[in-house]
């Protein structure tokens, strides 16, 4: 089972102690969508701001919730606000990515950093989040932010969303088989003049993060290291996290693994192979994975960056050491390459089984319907073709569905044209797009894509297959 941990979870662990139980929200969520029908909720963005100075309160499904604490932390351009009810548990957090005065919308998706979280206090590591895929929704408007008393005041309404729990902490099933959600709608909130602090590790980048649990105790990583290596010719990561006892769990993962799984993972290694360990540091044998599973939802071999999560039963291979270990609820997210640096933007892609290589490539900037957005424009001028990929520049990691036309501004969409002598435009009908890496420090992309062109006229008839399509780029 996985815990589903958005990579902002995993970084909030190191500013408030509280979030450590984001780290297991959405347990056991398979990445799928849930049927569910999109939620209903009425939320009046103008309502006044009725807090008090240094007040956070909000309702709670129309009850009156009153923190007794508030505080907040600004890391890089991210500010997570925090209501905490001491006495009961129940917290609120708004996670505000760029934050500034302005409205910022909640609906999280996958590796979002704008989302509301509510923990309440009868089931604290099952929080409640305004993620997409649960019917999430919601907005957060910052009336002032004042940068020189660091303050900040403003209101929010959301809804969140979790999945039922049964009484072992498995995900309570309905009679279809997809997972029962349960919602929470958070109403009427206002925060006024909150002091929050400023966290910065001086590099821009991030702080890497691991957490796991070992027979059900939390493991807490004193140091993380990863550590690249080839054997064999196959390059490799090795990522290996120690706690204060000197016990260590060590993940072997292909450079070329890639965003996915879940994959099985091997219990003997030559060294090459997607494997975990654990070794109690006592003195014990090295526990391989037997059997253990790991899903990576983050790899970008440019950036470096590396977001993945993982369970699995340590034991012997060979049957010397009689001991077992369950190691569960376990992720990281990591970056390994400190400074990315400038890159050569490339796109690749097959058209029919036939190379596309584009000698040609031109990144375009520039808001439609008020939404930045992303052209992406590639011409092989050798066989003259051309390929256009468009998607918001705002875009998270995760896999999105292609359409055919720009409307909105936020559509991932795609043109080919086969012959630019005779140009015809084959728009994308079916297909995916996936962001398996952003750098938002940097500025770099890295994604791949597939999808079916044809001429919406109607005049050709013509299916093309675009497959195997993959990108790294570099915005201003």
């Amino acid at each position: 089972m996985f815990a589903v941990i958005t990579r902002e979870n995993l970084l909030l662990m190191k500013k408030f102690q509280l979030l450590n139980y984001l780290l297991v929200a959405f347990l056991a969520f398979q990445f799928t969508a849930c049927d569910n029908e999109p939620l209903e909720g009425t939320f009046q963005q103008d309502d006044p701001n009725t807090a008090a100075e240094g007040e956070f309160k909000a309702k709670v499904n129309g009850q009156d919730f009153l923190a007794e604490t508030a505080s907040g932390v600004l890391s890089g351009d991210v500010l997570v606000i925090t209501g905490l009810k001491t006495t009961t548990g129940e917290s609120i957090s708004l996670s505000i990515a760029g934050a500034g005065v302005g409205t910022f919308d909640l609906t999280a998706g996958t590796g979002t950093q704008t989302f509301g979280t509510y923990i309440d206090s009868n089931t604290p590591v099952n929080p409640y989040i305004s993620f997409v895929a649960f019917g999430g929704t919601g907005e957060v408007t910052l009336t002032e932010m004042d940068t020189e008393l660091l303050t900040v005041t403003g209101t929010f309404n959301f809804v969140g969303g979790r999945m039922q729990l049964d009484a072992e902490g498995n995900p309570v099933l309905d009679g279809n088989g997809d997972p029962v959600i349960e919602t929470v709608e958070v109403t009427s909130g206002a925060f006024n003049t909150i002091e929050y602090t400023i966290e910065d590790n001086g590099d821009g980048g991030v702080d890497d993060i691991f957490f796991a649990k070992v027979d059900g105790v939390d493991f807490i990583a004193e140091t993380l290291t990863v550590t690249q290596v080839t054997i064999a010719g196959v390059p490799m990561l090795n990522v290996v996290a120690t706690n204060a006892a000197g016990a260590t769990i060590r993940v072997d993962i292909p450079e070329n693994q890639g965003v996915g799984g879940p994959w099985d993972m091997e219990s003997i290694s030559n060294g090459t192979k997607l494997i975990a360990m654990y070794n109690d540091g006592a003195g014990g044998e090295d526990l391989t994975s037997s059997p253990g599973s790991i899903r990576i939802l983050e790899f970008g071999t440019t950036t470096g960056k590396l977001w993945a999560q993982f369970n699995f039963r340590a034991s012997d291979p060979l049957g010397t050491d009689p001991a077992v270990h369950q190691i569960t609820e376990a992720g990281f997210v990591v970056d390994y390459i400190a400074n990315s640096g400038d890159i050569t933007n490339v796109l690749v892609a097959e058209i029919d089984g036939e190379s596309y290589m584009p000698d040609m490539l031109d990144i375009v900037q520039t808001p439609v319907s008020g939404i930045p957005t992303v052209w992406i424009t590639t011409e092989d001028t050798t066989n003259a073709q051309f390929l256009r990929l468009t998607f918001p520049e705002a875009i998270e990691v995760g896999m999105y569905q292609m359409t055919t036309d720009l409307t909105v501004g936020d559509e991932k969409i795609a043109l080919y044209i086969p012959d630019t002598t005779d140009p015809r435009n084959f728009k994308s009908v079916t297909g995916t797009l996936s962001i398996v890496s952003y750098d938002t420090t940097e500025k770099i992309i890295e994604g791949t894509f597939e999808f079916s062109a044809i001429d919406t006229t109607g005049q050709d008839p013509t299916v093309y297959q675009i497959a195997n399509g993959a990108f790294t780029i570099q915005l201003d």
